[in-house]
């Protein structure tokens, strides 16, 4: 009788055992994690935000050695940008307002799930002028303003860049090459040209006469 009891004991403990073996075969495998675009934002937020804390560790512990080195700058814009800002506020006319330094990320937005290769070339890049509708501060068009560094290899092909964004994104830019005085009629002129074609426009070498090139 009592071997018959202990049979009984060890064949229902063998039943349970098989019970929870056949369950755990039948569980559906995990999924292993997609590594796309919503992986690589989460991965950036978090490598952004490492970066960020490093920073101001860093900063702390400078700070605690003595005063920071930074300065306030005497003015936004060189002497150069602001002569051309200056003409540009008297052409673009009332219905438009004037920013300046303002990175290209900010001009654009990618939509949800863009790949993070289509942000990457857009940062630490800025344009020198943007004029906005007034009512809305809509970018309308981009204005940059090109010194003799615009001919080197490496700032041609930075300009490249921002060409193909702001192409890519359907707002046109003009480019005028630096000068001492503009005439504000035809950079209103220009501007007017701009924005009804809605294409990049690049001046020519002598400001005096704004040859398109």
């Amino acid at each position: 009788m009592n071997n018959f009891i202990m049979w009984v004991i060890v064949a229902s403990i063998g039943l349970v055992l098989l019970a929870m073996l056949v369950g755990f075969l039948d569980r559906p495998a995990k999924r292993p994690e997609r590594k796309g675009s919503s992986y690589q934002q989460r991965e950036l937020v978090q490598a952004e935000t490492s970066q960020v804390s490093q920073q101001y560790s860093t900063l702390q512990m400078l700070q605690s050695s003595g005063a920071l080195p930074y300065q306030r700058a005497y003015s936004l814009l060189s002497k150069s940008e602001r002569v051309l800002y200056e003409a540009l506020q008297k052409a673009a006319g009332k219905n438009m307002r004037i920013f300046a330094k303002v990175r290209l990320l900010d001009l654009l937005w990618l939509p949800d799930g863009t790949a993070y290769k289509y942000r990457n070339p857009t940062m630490s890049k800025h344009v020198d002028f943007v004029l906005c509708h007034e009512q809305t501060l809509a970018p309308a068009l981009v204005v940059e303003s090109d010194g003799s560094s615009h001919g080197r290899t490496d700032s041609r092909e930075r300009d490249a860049v921002k060409d193909f964004v702001l192409h890519a994104a359907g707002l046109p830019i003009l480019r005028i090459p630096i000068a001492q005085t503009y005439s504000v009629e035809e950079i209103a002129y220009l501007i007017r040209g701009a924005l009804a074609t809605g294409s990049a426009t690049n001046i020519g070498d002598k400001p005096s006469s704004y040859t398109a090139r």
